[in-house]
């Protein structure tokens, strides 16, 4: 999916009053090209998380708390007001890319080509972004508001002469869902707890440009370390969300429910443990390691004596 699209034209008026405003009668504006990637899957029951070209596009609906519509470009180089960093949403009126105010640099300045880095959504408080390398906090998954977002990244390098920045964006994260428990047990099951644990990445870099994570850091409490230390992640079940409190999730002999908990999105690499619990102690575990841009759904059967199948 793809699509061609610029920034609102410049007239050569406006050309001139830009001229004027920063000494050069040669300057270019920036238009910007958005292409999205799909999240890839393994031997699991693979899903995505809608389109992601047409969330970018979205200007109504919830968003994360923190976060605003459409992505956040950044660059250097750049004239004009608060050059270094624009939120960008998508103007459904003129069928074009919107940045506020005209994005320019000059055509003739230096190298041939200057990069820009974009990622999403954006962020109204902003994340750190220094040459193109954004510094991601995870959150701690204690509600729903504590989640991660689908954060998406993208690079380009941009020719002084052209000024087209194609923007494809990738998932920075690992996807990984609890899709359906199938009872198959012979009795009735309550589930009361799930929960992810691991030596999972508190807080990392991520190169806008090539994906790359580095300089991670893990969780310790409220504040973040950099010796390796093991983090649980509890997820309600609440199965009836108009009672107060967390509701057991209760699943008849024969039957098959999807366990309606999201997705977690963490930052790439440890190896994860997810664990069931169910009434009256009863558990199962399995493993899985947390890929880049892999969205990961897991099926699981419980048979006799509490045999389980992964699927």
């Amino acid at each position: 999916m793809a699509a061609v699209l610029a920034l609102i034209g410049c007239s050569a008026d406006e050309q001139g009053e830009r001229a004027a405003a920063t000494g050069s009668g040669d300057v270019v504006e920036l238009r910007i090209d958005v292409t999205d990637s799909e999240w890839l899957g393994e031997t699991f029951n693979v899903t995505r998380s809608g389109e992601t070209l047409e969330g970018l596009k979205a200007t109504t609906g919830d968003l994360p708390e923190g976060f605003g519509y459409g992505f956040s470009l950044h660059g250097s180089g750049l004239l004009g007001a608060d050059g270094v960093r624009r939120q960008v949403t998508w103007d459904a009126t003129h069928g074009q890319w919107n940045s506020g105010e005209r994005i320019y640099w000059k055509r003739t300045s230096g190298s041939e080509t200057f990069n820009v880095y974009a990622y999403a959504p954006y962020k109204t408080t902003t994340y750190s972004v220094a040459g193109g390398v954004l510094t991601f906090t995870s959150q701690d998954y204690a509600s729903e508001k504590k989640r991660n977002p689908d954060l998406l990244y993208a690079g380009a390098s941009v020719k002084r002469s052209d000024g087209l920045a194609s923007l494809e964006f990738k998932h920075a994260l690992a996807k990984m869902t609890l899709g359906t428990i199938t009872n198959n047990s012979g009795a009735a099951m309550t589930l009361t707890q799930v929960s992810v644990s691991g030596n999972l990445y508190a807080q990392g870099d991520l190169n806008l440009s090539t994906g790359t994570w580095s300089n991670f850091k893990y969780f310790s409490g409220d504040s973040y370390t950099e010796t390796v230390t093991e983090k649980s992640l509890v997820m309600d079940i609440d199965s009836n969300k108009g009672v107060d409190g967390n509701q057991p999730l209760e699943i008849a002999d024969g039957a098959s429910v999807t366990l309606d908990i999201g997705s977690l999105l963490l930052i790439p690499g440890p190896k994860v443990t997810a664990s069931l619990t169910f009434e009256g102690g009863a558990s199962f575990s399995f493993t899985t390691t947390l890929e880049q841009g892999k969205a990961k759904t897991f099926n699981m059967t419980v048979g006799k004596n509490f045999e389980v199948i992964i699927e």
